[in-house]
């Protein structure tokens, strides 16, 4: 959509007026943004200037500007972000100044600042030199800090702003430390008193990698996710119950599962269980080499050994196939079926891709029938005949591919040429006098050359209707042509039912049509008024031409002003009008229309109009100066101004 442009109200600061309520005014000197209030100077409020900020740029952080006072010079504080962040982040102000000699601002990990005391207990010592003894019960910041003599208690270390150690009451615990190497585990021993031999006061959390060994006599408890690679135990190592993740814990391992107690807390070996399926597989002895496959056939009886023989299912050629792939097996028919003896069909054959069968007999008695009710039969004699040594009897229509019937002895007595002509090489005698329909109706009844009377309609599939010496009607389609001059006797033209469609007066030739009267070429109408007396006026034309002056355009210039007038009651019969003025060479709507005289030259009529009418739209376009643009549009329900500048001047 286009935009509209949108001017404020501007000028120096100097000549800032009292704003109405809601006016803004922008200072083109200050660059300051004010929006009034009363329409008093005095209480125009200020909204904002671009000297208390500075923008971002591609690569340096945006800042708010801190300016001293306009009297003492226009210098300026910024409080800047950094050029680059890997984050977004927040720094919540204390709520209480705690402006007091030596404190300092303290930020915590969610970013809150409060206000703390350089010389008390906890707070930053990076690249720090801590000797003797140290307790810190806050926040220590141990980065780069060298700890070269004393004890350092510690409540809670963090490391690069992870807390690694911390003590909740229920022991020491490590979170985060990855690994525990030689100077880790001498600096445990040091700074936490810890036995190099017995962690069992430590809780590691996260992934820890144990560098030397770890005596787990006590119990070894490890939270999470841990992994003991390439452990290498030289002994026995004995558990007394050995739980994996969660479920009951594995107390022995069976060797001899003829008298195993069915409980779920023991394991079975490998040769238990091999031993226990040689003794209970029939026929195996000590060996799984013997166990073999028993099958029955309709026929006969066979065996395979599993161990060093392979089941075959064959199929007989022409008959049955098989095929193998994978662990399935497909047995089917070859594509060509040869049976040796009779076959025997209690069903349907269908046979869809075309067959020879030779002398195929259908029944023995009563009626046989070949059904071809979902599709066609065709009797191919390959050039030769067909013949049919008994009466045929066909209960729908007859189909004739060739041109000719003929008669017994080869000579045609018939000709047919598609959809155009019936030739009958001799007479057509009818011994009855009438011609009937397979229904049994007369459709003709003929009297001796006197009258032949067809029943219902007559089709001509020719063109021409003749009389004893010349065409009196040409029939073309739907058409008719009279050939000569067509009188009516009477004074009305009736429809089929005898509902009179157009009535004729003798003495004048009016013509009236009774119902619809569709005229399907020009339609021109010389008198000097068209009335049109219908609830409704259907126009497809796409133009409606006004002031055509004898079926043109007017040849010499005109003062005349044209309209369309639409008659109306209110307190009266009143005309409104869409009018084009010739004399203001505009178009005008009206509500009320003054005068609307019938033209009779090149200067009337005039029209005046007495009350202009409201116009409602959907949207306008406009084409002036600025060329063809759309001003007013609506999406979903809001209206838009576009292309528009609204100027609210200058102070």
């Amino acid at each position: 959509m286009a935009a509209p442009v949108l001017q404020f109200k501007r000028g120096l600061l100097a000549n800032l007026p009292g704003l109405r309520a809601g006016e803004p005014g922008f200072t083109t000197d200050s660059y300051d943004l004010y929006v009034g209030l009363t329409s008093e100077t005095s209480t125009n409020k200020f909204f904002g200037s671009h000297r208390y900020w500075t923008k971002e740029t591609t690569s340096t952080g945006s800042g708010v500007n801190l300016v001293e006072g306009t009297s003492n010079g226009s210098n300026y504080i910024t409080l800047k972000s950094p050029d680059s962040l890997s984050s977004s982040g927040t720094y919540t102000l204390p709520a209480t100044s705690g402006i007091v000699d030596g404190y300092y601002l303290q930020v915590a990990s969610d970013g809150t600042l409060s206000w703390s005391d350089a010389g008390a207990s906890g707070g930053s010592f990076t690249n720090s030199t801590l000797n003797g003894t140290t307790t810190v019960n806050g926040y220590l910041d141990a980065t780069g800090a060298d700890v070269n003599a004393g004890i350092v208690t510690v409540t809670d270390l963090y490391i690069d702003s992870t807390r690694v150690l911390y003590d909740d009451g229920s022991g020491i615990t490590l979170a985060g430390i990855q690994t525990i190497d030689a100077t880790t585990k001498n600096t445990l021993e040091t700074i936490l008193s810890l036995d190099p031999n017995d962690f069992d006061s430590l809780n590691v959390i996260g992934i820890a990698t144990v560098g030397g060994i770890i005596d787990a006599n006590g119990g070894l408890d490890v939270l999470g996710h841990s992994e003991l690679d390439n452990v290498n135990v030289s002994g026995v190592i004995t558990a007394t119950n050995v739980v994996f993740g969660s479920g009951t814990a594995i107390t022995q391992v069976d060797t001899d599962l003829s008298t195993v107690s069915g409980s779920h807390d023991t394991l079975a070996s490998a040769k238990a269980i091999r031993d226990f399926v040689t003794t209970q597989v029939s026929g195996v002895g000590s060996s799984l080499s013997n166990l073999d496959l028993n099958f029955i056939g309709d026929s006969g009886t066979g065996a395979v050994n599993l161990s060093t023989q392979s089941f075959t299912i064959a199929g007989t050629a022409n008959e049955i196939e098989t095929s193998a792939s994978s662990q399935t097996i497909t047995v089917g028919l070859p594509d060509n079926v040869i049976i040796g003896a009779g076959l025997t069909v209690t069903g349907a054959l269908d046979v869809n891709g075309g067959g020879t069968i030779d002398n195929v007999r259908i029944g023995v008695a009563a009626d046989n029938e070949i059904d071809t009710s979902t599709g066609n039969l065709i009797i191919d004699s390959a050039g030769g005949t067909t013949t049919i040594d008994d009466e045929l009897i066909v209960s729908g229509d007859v189909r004739i591919n060739g041109n000719d019937i003929k008669a017994s002895n080869g000579n045609t007595n018939i000709t047919l040429t598609s959809n155009t002509l019936t030739t009958f090489a001799g007479d057509i005698k009818v011994t009855g006098n009438d011609i009937q329909a397979s229904n049994g109706n007369v459709n003709i009844t003929m009297t001796s050359n006197t009258l032949t009377e067809v029943k219902g309609d007559l089709k001509v599939t020719g063109n021409d209707i003749q009389s004893s010496t010349a065409t009196a009607l040409t029939l073309s389609g739907a058409d008719v042509t009279v050939a000569g001059d067509l009188t009516v006797g009477g004074s009305d033209i009736k429809a089929a039912d005898g509902t009179t469609a157009l009535t004729l007066v003798n003495s004048t030739g009016a013509v009236t049509a009774a119902n619809d009267l569709t005229v399907t070429g020009n339609l021109y109408v010389n008198g000097s008024t068209t009335q049109v007396n219908t609830t409704a006026l259907t126009v497809e034309d796409r133009t409606i031409d006004l002031g055509i002056v004898n079926g043109a355009a007017p040849s010499s210039a005109t003062t005349w002003d044209l309209g369309i007038l639409f008659n109306y009651n209110s307190s009266g019969a009143k005309k409104s009008a869409v009018v084009w003025e010739h004399s203001d060479t505009r178009f005008k709507f009206a509500s009320v229309l003054a005068a609307d005289t019938n033209g009779t030259d090149n200067n009337t009529p005039q029209l005046t109009v007495t009350t202009f009418a409201p116009i409602e739209i959907g949207a306008l376009w406009v084409t002036d100066c600025a060329g063809t643009s759309q001003v007013i549009s609506c999406t979903g329900t809001e209206r838009f101004l576009e292309n528009i500048t609204v100027d609210a001047g200058t102070f």
